[in-house]
């Protein structure tokens, strides 16, 4: 925050807000993109919360089940994608957006910004999201694919025939 008063060049996304559901207004509008702490609001996050809470439960009362998270999931809009070459910054915005644009989040937040209730309804009502993880981006640079997946995407390498 002391950054940001004192006028330093900084990007900064917040998710998370000191507070909550109270949100800090006059931080809001000094970050880049602020959104209504969406961490965990994706299908995959609330389809992992539920099947951990139906496998602990089926062991506790001695049936134990476990259920593949992808059976439970529609299929994704951009499911499969190709990948030609080194993975630059404009390539990996391009597959971020593909996935999800964060920046859909930040236009409503700063609208209802200092209602009362507002950012627990804009939490409540969140429109379906998915993980990175749920586009399978099939690289031709193994150096691609190894970065890919370190930030959570479904990425294999296989090289150019």
């Amino acid at each position: 925050m002391t950054c940001l008063n004192e006028g330093q060049k900084l990007s900064v996304v917040l998710d998370v807000w000191e507070g909550e559901p109270e949100l800090n207004v006059e931080l809001l509008k000094k970050v880049d993109i602020g959104t209504p702490h969406i961490a965990g609001y994706t299908l995959e996050g609330k389809a992992r919360g539920t099947t951990q809470v139906f496998e602990a439960y089926s062991k506790f009362i001695g049936h134990e089940q476990h259920v593949a998270l992808d059976t439970l999931l529609p299929a994704p809009e951009f499911g499969r994608i190709t990948l030609h070459g080194p993975l630059d910054q404009p390539t990996l915005k391009r597959l971020v957006h593909l996935v999800y644009d964060v920046r859909r989040d930040d236009a409503p937040l700063r609208k209802v910004a200092g209602i009362p209730g507002e950012f627990d309804k804009l939490r409540k009502n969140y429109l379906e999201r998915r993980e990175w993880s749920s586009l399978y981006v099939i690289c031709d640079d193994a150096s691609a694919a190894s970065l890919l997946c370190k930030l959570g995407f479904n990425a294999v390498h296989h090289p150019a025939r």
